[in-house]
C-alpha cells in the first residue's frame, strides 16, 4: 500500500515536470506570429515569405516527432526528453540573434527538430502512470499546458512586439527552457505497460513488459481502420493555424487595435481553452467507461458545434480610432461580443483534444504509442503548419484576413466527415488491443 502510494507521488511529480516543459515548449511555438509585421518590415519580405517559417517549422517539429516517437518506443524515454529539451533551448537562443531572413528561417527549422522530441516522449510516459479511464482528463493538463504556452508566449512577444522588439522573447524563452530542461533530470520514467489493466499484475510482480518496436510492425499499425483515419484527418488543425497566426494582425491592421491590447484580449479569449480541454478530459472520461466510443463522438460534436462561433467572431462590426485603449475596447460592446464568440470557439474546440490522444493511446499495443502518435501528430502539424502560409496566401488573393477566417470556418465540416469511420470502428479496435495483451499473458506466463 505505501509502496503504491510513493508511487503515485512521484507520477504526480512527473506529471507536473512534463507539464513544466510542455508549457515552455508551446510558449517558443507562439512567439513569432504577434511580430510578422516587424519581421516583414526589417527583411523587407511579405506575408507567405514570414508565414512560410512558421509553416517549415511545425512540419520540421511534426517530421522530427515521427523519428523521436520511432526512437521513443525503443530507447530510454527521460534522457531522451532531456536531450531534446536542452537541445531546442540554445536553438531557440540563436533565433533572438538571427541577422537575416535565411538564417531565421534557419534558426528556426532546427528549434523545430528538438521541439519534435517532446510530444512523442511524454505523452507515452503519462499513459504509462495512469489507467485508461482517466487519459482524457491527464491528456487535458496537455491542453491547458497548450493554452498557458500558447497565452504567455503571445502575449509576451506582444507586448515585446510593441515597443519594436521580437527579438527578446526567444532569448528569454530559450533560458528559460534550459532550466526546464534541468528539470527531466528528476523525472520518473515509468514501466511500459504499467498501468494496462490486463499487464498490471504480472507487472507488480515484478516482471517486464519488453516488447519494442520492429520495422515490420508499421505495416500493422498504419492498416489499422481507425489508425488510418486519425492520420489522415489534418484538415481539422488548419482553421486553428489560420486564426492562430493571422488573428492579431487582423485585429490590428483591419480593425484598429494595437497590437499589445489585441494580444492581450485575444488571449483572454483563448483562454476559453483551459476550461474547455478540462471538460472534454472528465466528460471523455467518464463517458469512456459506458461506451468506448465516447471519446470520438465528443470530438465530433465538437467540430460541427464551433463552426458558427468562429463565423460570427469575424462578421461581427467594429472598429477603432488610433489610439484605442484597453478601457476603449472594454466599452465597445460589438468588440466584446466578438470576443465571447472566439472565447466560445476556443472552449468547444479544445474538447477534442484530451479525446483525440487518448484514442491514439486506446487502440495501440503499448510499444506502438509513440510510433503512432508521432505520425498522427506529424499530419495534425502539416495541417496547423500550413495555416500561416495559407492565410497569407488568401489574404494576398482575396485582400481580406476577413474572408480568409470565414473559409477556414467551412474546413471543420470536412474534418467532421473523417472522424465517422472512427466512430464505426473503434470499439472493434479496443478489443483488438485488448485481446493481443491477453493472449501475449497467457500464452507465455509473463509479458517479457
Amino acid at each position: 500500500m505505501i509502496r503504491q502510494k510513493n508511487l503515485k507521488i512521484m507520477n504526480i511529480g512527473s506529471l507536473l515536470i512534463i507539464f513544466f516543459v510542455s508549457v515552455f515548449n508551446f510558449m517558443d511555438r507562439s512567439l513569432l506570429p504577434p511580430n510578422y509585421n516587424l519581421i516583414m518590415a526589417e527583411f523587407s519580405k511579405t506575408e507567405p515569405e514570414v508565414g512560410l517559417i512558421s509553416t517549415l517549422f511545425m512540419v520540421t517539429a511534426a517530421i522530427c516527432t515521427v523519428i523521436f516517437g520511432f526512437l521513443n518506443d525503443r530507447v530510454n524515454r527521460k534522457w531522451l526528453l532531456f536531450g531534446g529539451t536542452l537541445y531546442y533551448s540554445i536553438t531557440s537562443i540563436l533565433v533572438g540573434y538571427a541577422p537575416s531572413y535565411e538564417s531565421l528561417m534557419l534558426f528556426k527549422i532546427l528549434t523545430g527538430v528538438g521541439i519534435g522530441v517532446v510530444l512523442p516522449v511524454s505523452y507515452s510516459m503519462i499513459t504509462d502512470m495512469f489507467k485508461a479511464t482517466s487519459r482524457s482528463r491527464i491528456f487535458s493538463v496537455f491542453g491547458v499546458a497548450l493554452t498557458l504556452g500558447g497565452a504567455f508566449g503571445t502575449i509576451l512577444s506582444g507586448n515585446f512586439g510593441e515597443a519594436g522588439d521580437w527579438r527578446t522573447p526567444f532569448i528569454l524563452i530559450g533560458f528559460i527552457n534550459l532550466a526546464s530542461a534541468i528539470s527531466v533530470i528528476f523525472l520518473q520514467n515509468p514501466p511500459r505497460g504499467a498501468k494496462e489493466e490486463i499487464l498490471k499484475e504480472k507487472i507488480e510482480e515484478g516482471l517486464e513488459y519488453s516488447y519494442k518496436i520492429k520495422w515490420k510492425d508499421l505495416k500493422y499499425i498504419y492498416t489499422r481502420k481507425s489508425n488510418f483515419f486519425l492520420i489522415i484527418n489534418f484538415i481539422d488543425n488548419i482553421p486553428g493555424g489560420i486564426i492562430a497566426a493571422w488573428a492579431i494582425t487582423w485585429l490590428a491592421e483591419e480593425r484598429g487595435l494595437a497590437k499589445d491590447v489585441a494580444s492581450t484580449l485575444f488571449l483572454i479569449a483563448s483562454a476559453f481553452s483551459l476550461i474547455g480541454s478540462i471538460i472534454g478530459g472528465i466528460i471523455g472520461d467518464r463517458w469512456f467507461k459506458k461506451d468506448k466510443r465516447a471519446r470520438v463522438g465528443i470530438s465530433m460534436f465538437a467540430m460541427i458545434l464551433e463552426v458558427p462561433f468562429l463565423i460570427l467572431f469575424v462578421v461581427i462590426q467594429f472598429s477603432f480610432s488610433p489610439g484605442v485603449t484597453m478601457g476603449d475596447a472594454l466599452r465597445n460592446t460589438m468588440f466584446m461580443l466578438s470576443m465571447v464568440m472566439v472565447g466560445i470557439f476556443f472552449l468547444v474546440d479544445s474538447l477534442i483534444g484530451p479525446n483525440w490522444y487518448s484514442t491514439i493511446m486506446d487502440v495501440n499495443l503499448p510499444e506502438h504509442r509513440g510510433t503512432m502518435l508521432s505520425v498522427a501528430n506529424l499530419v495534425d502539424a502539416v495541417g496547423a503548419g500550413i495555416g500561416p502560409w495559407i492565410g497569407g496566401l488568401l489574404f494576398l488573393w482575396l485582400g481580406s484576413y476577413q474572408l480568409a477566417f470565414i473559409f477556414a470556418s467551412v474546413i471543420n465540416v470536412a474534418g467532421f466527415i473523417l472522424w465517422i469511420p472512427m466512430f464505426i470502428n473503434i470499439r472493434k479496435d479496443i478489443k483488438n488491443v485488448e485481446d493481443i495483451l491477453r493472449e501475449r499473458v497467457s500464452h507465455i506466463g509473463s509479458v517479457s
